[in-house]
């Protein structure tokens, strides 16, 4: 039962963090830079990834360009 239990955390977690990096593609797709940088985070904190990493760093850039 302890292992069905923590499958179940688990599959909440990933859907958790695939929901969070969609939130965020949403968000630069409509220009809000700032939370999609949160939103990644927020999955990364979660679940570590280099893509999503980079994606954040591409944001960020984007965002000082703006500037």
């Amino acid at each position: 039962q302890a292992e069905l239990s923590f499958e179940r955390a688990l599959s909440v977690s990933d859907a958790q963090v695939e929901a969070l990096i969609s939130l965020g593609r949403l968000a630069v797709e409509q220009r809000k830079l700032t939370e999609a940088i949160e939103r990644l985070r927020k999955a990364q904190e979660l679940r570590p990834s280099a893509n999503v990493e980079q994606f954040i760093t591409a944001i960020q850039k984007a965002l000082g360009a703006e500037k």
